[in-house]
């Protein structure tokens, strides 16, 4: 029996970082969770472009077929990122939104794009595409692993009631696109769009599932050092930055659990 070879797209939105040392930047530990879950018959090639840097991948690479006629990429995976999705003059962003545009909205049944995943700022700049407002969060930071509440949506992916997940984010998504088929599948006290899912098509996460509870920490530190040194009057006050840390000893991120869903997403299973 033949083993098929197939790929999946890593959008890396951002530039590395000693914050997350010793785990590497974020495609390192997205490329460490999605082989620990592997749950897909095709040897798996993860082939990153650096979108920050403005190298963008064609639209007909994504959409190119094996001699089966099956796509060679099976899913597409944005990174989470330091940038503001909304940003309307930085370069890479505003081109990002024009592809993410075809990826998601383009009905040329000749070119069929693989399913998305977004993480973090890939939730936000696929959701700021749809045509969602996404801004900072009102309520301030929210980090740590954050108990994220599942509507029947997210009870249906997750077969649970609750998923908790590292956050390290300020900007939030307000509203949910128009386009029908899009649906939100969680919320949290600070945020209530925690994902966004259509069936086969797309999954996308405010949290963080390849962080790992001492990156979650880290985050949160990073975060209060960083407003400390600029002097800047936060919403967040130090007893809820605390209520963050204990959060990560808390819970437990569950990381293994959204990413076979991701899997299950890039099968067209889901």
């Amino acid at each position: 029996m033949t083993t098929t070879h197939k790929k999946i797209a890593i959008f890396y939105t951002d530039h590395d970082d000693e914050w997350t040392d010793p785990y590497g930047n974020f495609v390192d530990m997205a490329q460490k969770l999605l082989n620990e879950t592997k749950d897909h018959p095709s040897d798996i090639e993860y082939k990153m472009f650096h979108i920050y840097n403005n190298e963008f991948p064609t639209l007909e690479e994504l959409s190119s077929v094996d001699e089966m006629g099956n796509n060679n990429y099976i899913g597409i995976f944005i990174t989470g990122s330091r940038y503001d999705s909304f940003d309307q003059t930085t370069e890479w962003i505003v081109k990002f939104r024009t592809m993410l545009d075809h990826l998601l909205n383009d009905n040329d049944e000749k070119k069929q794009y693989p399913p998305i995943v977004g993480i973090c700022f890939g939730h936000q700049v696929i959701a700021k595409t749809l045509g969602c407002k996404v801004d900072r969060n009102p309520l301030g930071f929210e980090g740590g692993v954050v108990p994220i509440e599942l509507n029947e949506v997210g009870k249906n992916i997750f077969g649970t009631t609750q998923l908790h997940l590292s956050e390290v984010h300020n900007d939030i998504v307000f509203d949910l696109p128009k386009q029908d088929g899009y649906m939100n599948w969680g919320s949290s006290k600070k945020c209530n769009v925690q994902g966004l899912y259509k069936e086969n098509r797309l999954l996308t996460f405010q949290g963080h599932p390849e962080f790992v509870n001492e990156i979650a920490a880290k985050g949160v530190e990073k975060t209060r050092s960083s407003l400390k040194n600029r002097n800047t009057k936060s919403v967040n006050s130090d007893a809820e930055f605390d209520e963050m840390i204990v959060n990560t000893k808390k819970y437990q991120n569950d990381g293994k659990l959204a990413s076979g869903k991701i899997w299950q997403l890039f099968s067209q299973r889901l």
